[in-house]
């Protein structure tokens, strides 16, 4: 369970974002960093941040499903992307995600220099609280 909250005294936030986030109880999922990697690690949508935003996505939800979860079980999202020009296109996916998924996570957004490899243009980072009703341990299932 997730409860999201965003002051209205303070600094509106864009999209689907909270301000604080209050979960549990349930199971903690840290997720490492995501990025618009193939299963050879070649670079997928060069030059394409809406693509990469999407695949990045598409990793997070096939990891949360292996723990029996989903998009709207991430309490954090952490973005690091290398251009501000894109930051509306950034949005847009975020906003389809997490609107698709009834969800409004806090947000965390950093704009750095590089990434891994030259081609990426974000890596998206999710924490998620799993209900334990839902939680199942990946190992165990064989995803």
């Amino acid at each position: 369970m997730m409860i999201g909250y965003s002051p209205k005294d303070i600094w509106r936030v864009r999209g689907p974002i909270s301000q604080g986030v209050a979960s549990g109880p349930g199971r903690l999922i840290h997720v490492t960093g995501q990025m618009a990697f193939d299963q050879s690690r070649s670079v997928v949508g060069k030059g394409d941040v809406v693509r990469q935003m999407q695949l990045c996505f598409d990793h997070i939800e096939r990891i949360l499903e292996g723990f029996g979860g989903d998009l709207s079980d991430v309490t954090t999202l952490t973005v690091f992307y290398t251009d501000a020009s894109q930051l509306e296109q950034i949005r847009e996916v975020w906003a389809a995600a997490f609107g698709k998924a009834g969800t409004t996570p806090a947000c965390v957004m950093i704009q750095v220099a590089g990434l891994v490899h030259p081609d990426l243009l974000v890596e998206l980072i999710p924490t998620a609280v799993i209900a334990e009703d839902r939680f199942r341990d990946p190992m165990k299932v064989g995803s």
